[in-house]
């Protein structure tokens, strides 16, 4: 007599089927758990990836290879259950360190914490700007960096007066995302009102009210308009009192960043 062929599961084999499943969810090396998570991105487009590198939730931005690598996405979707050809799947290739800690004092259209680390520029960097791949490396070479006395009323006007104008209107259309100023150094990221999903970095040395050594990283040459939107951003600090020379070390988020990117996370903040 021919034995029927058929699925039974006794409970000690569902016991160790189970376990099975526990340990591939949660590796007890602290390495990341594979994962298939579907990525959206700000062109409406959806797409899924292979994560074997970050430990992911719903909700976190990441940037991936493929047609959008430098398009930053949000993790909409993530399943432990898959079984993928890689031959067909781009990778997750960095997570948006969203964890912020800190006290922030709101200052109309700014967050601000005396605490630099809080939030530090390098924590920072990938929120706006994608990882490098290896064949597109970026090489940064200087000349010399302008001067500005931010103690005067009329510190930028030495310069392209429609460019100062441009910088200012830039300042006040809210494009100023981040600033920081630690032991003098400072960096301000600015959003490309041409292109909203490109942005650029003005950084400086920061001294008695003074800006020296400043650059912007953007395309064009000379005294931008980027750099009036950094001097207008930091003056409009000093006028609210919000930085003096006694405190001069900070980070400062815009708000709309901040209700973006840092309220819904974990974290020990202080508005």
């Amino acid at each position: 007599m021919k034995t029927p062929i058929g699925f039974s599961m006794q409970p000690e084999v569902e016991k160790k089927e189970e376990e099975k499943q526990q340990n591939f969810d949660c590796p007890q090396d602290g390495s990341p758990t594979p994962s298939v998570v579907t990525v959206a991105f700000e062109n409406g487009k959806q797409y899924p990836y292979y994560n074997d590198r970050f430990e992911l939730e719903v909700g976190d931005y990441v940037y991936v290879d493929g047609k959008l690598a430098g398009k930053r996405g949000q993790v909409i979707f993530q399943t432990y259950q898959f079984c993928v050809n890689l031959k067909y799947y781009k990778r997750v290739l960095q997570k948006i360190n969203r964890t912020v800690h800190g006290t922030f004092i709101k200052s109309d259209m700014f967050l601000v914490c005396h605490d630099a680390t809080a939030l530090p520029y390098s924590q920072i960097h990938p929120w706006f700007f994608p990882p490098e791949t290896d064949g597109e490396k970026n090489e940064i070479v200087y000349g010399e960096g302008f001067h500005i006395n931010l103690s005067g009323d009329n510190n930028c006007f030495d310069y392209d007066y429609s460019d100062y104008k441009t910088g200012v209107d830039y300042f006040y259309d809210k494009t100023t995302q981040y600033i920081s100023c630690v032991h003098g150094v400072g960096q301000v990221i600015i959003k490309d009102t041409h292109d909203p999903q490109n942005y650029v970095t003005v950084s400086f040395h920061y001294e008695n009210e003074t800006m020296e050594s400043v650059y912007c990283d953007c395309i064009e040459p000379g005294f931008c308009p980027h750099i009036h939107t950094a001097a207008t951003a930091i003056r409009y600090l000093l006028d609210n009192h919000v930085i003096s020379e006694e405190n001069p070390d900070f980070c400062a988020l815009s708000v709309d960043l901040f209700s973006q990117f840092v309220e819904n996370r974990n974290g020990q903040i202080t508005v």
